[in-house]
């Protein structure tokens, strides 16, 4: 199914001229990653101050995911833009990490030092 997914997406991204061939560039990219990084932050503080009721949680933990979801989206079109594949990235970024060891300080993993 995420194969599907990234595939879906790629394609999208295609369709609708986000690529190289017409001037989109990884720093061009890279700026509607900020973007979304951003975006997602304001539905998290959202969330997290204005929730009073079960209906209002609930719509508020939604836009958290579809913010998650652009985020996702926007890396996905990156990799593809750069000239790699979002799984290959992901097979980099666990290779980089599944030996990484730490502790969580303050609500946050802290990886031991080499």
């Amino acid at each position: 199914m995420m194969d599907e997914l990234i595939g879906k997406i790629e394609q999208w991204a295609e369709s609708n001229g986000i690529n190289r061939s017409n001037g989109v560039t990884a720093i061009h990219q890279y700026a509607k990653i900020k973007e979304e990084f951003n975006e997602l932050g304001d539905a998290l503080n959202n969330m997290l101050n204005n929730s009073p009721n079960a209906e209002t949680a609930e719509a508020n933990a939604n836009h958290v995911d579809l913010e998650i979801a652009d985020l996702v989206i926007a890396t996905i079109v990156l990799a593809k833009i750069h000239g790699t594949d979002i799984r290959t990235c992901l097979s980099k970024g666990y290779e980089k990490i599944e030996h990484r060891t730490g502790e969580i300080i303050n609500g946050m993993f802290i990886r031991e030092r080499d």
